[in-house]
């Protein structure tokens, strides 16, 4: 016997909260122009399955940044600046997070009607990357040139977890099916993943340049350089 299916309608929560704040502080000390800076921003949202939301599998999205930076303008004399620059940033997410009651909740599909039932089909899932900097530039001017050269070192560690369909989807033809307890029959049939959802991308880098400015007249500078 077919089963009759009335009309559903889905109530899920529709906001977003936003922080952001940045603090700045400065100080001349003799020949060293000192300067620090802190940034922050997070991003919140509820987490929800577009195809069939509902409030009870909604869980939240979250992204945001953290970076502190501190740099030292050293103007050693009249033709040589010394500039140094240190700086530490944390990216954070997508985060997209599943309530704990459905945490092995599988997605469960019904292609006829073209319903999903569960959380947002990605969740959940984390990503984190870090970065430590270094970077140090000298300038040198003399006569119709400024020569400069730098540095610069990063490091990156950035864990994450993501594993598609560590929950399970199970995919029916029509909803007749799964009354019935059949095997999923549908395009999707059954599917989960395996193995481990926490992976790193972790890595370091060096760059570094020369170039020289060379005014060859009021109206033609040269901008000569290498960079690695």
């Amino acid at each position: 016997t077919p089963v009759e299916v009335g009309d559903f309608t889905a109530v899920v929560p529709n906001y977003f909260n936003q922080r952001d704040f940045n603090v700045n502080l400065d100080a001349n000390l003799g020949k060293h122009s000192l300067r620090w800076r802190f940034l922050y921003d997070q991003f919140t949202s509820p987490n929800v399955n577009t195809v069939t939301p509902q409030n009870q599998f909604t869980g939240t999205y979250l992204t945001g940044a953290k970076k502190g930076i501190f740099s030292d303008a050293w103007t050693i004399s009249d033709r040589v600046v010394n500039d140094f620059r240190a700086s530490y940033s944390r990216g954070i997410g997508p985060v997209l997070t599943v309530p704990a009651t459905f945490s092995n909740f599988p997605n469960i599909e019904f292609d006829s009607e073209g319903l999903n039932v569960g959380p947002q089909g990605c969740s959940p899932q984390s990503g984190i990357q870090n970065v430590y900097q270094l970077a140090d530039t000298v300038s040198y001017a003399r006569g119709k040139h400024t020569f400069k050269g730098g540095v610069e070192v990063r490091k990156t560690i950035s864990p994450g977890t993501f594993l598609p369909r560590s929950r399970g989807e199970w995919d029916y033809a029509n909803l007749q099916s799964f009354i019935n307890d059949a095997i999923p029959d549908g395009a999707n049939g059954a599917l989960r993943g395996a193995g481990s959802a926490t992976f790193a991308s972790n890595y370091n880098s060096v760059y570094g340049f020369l170039q020289d400015d060379w005014r060859v007249n009021a109206k033609l500078t040269l901008n000569l350089g290498l960079r690695y």
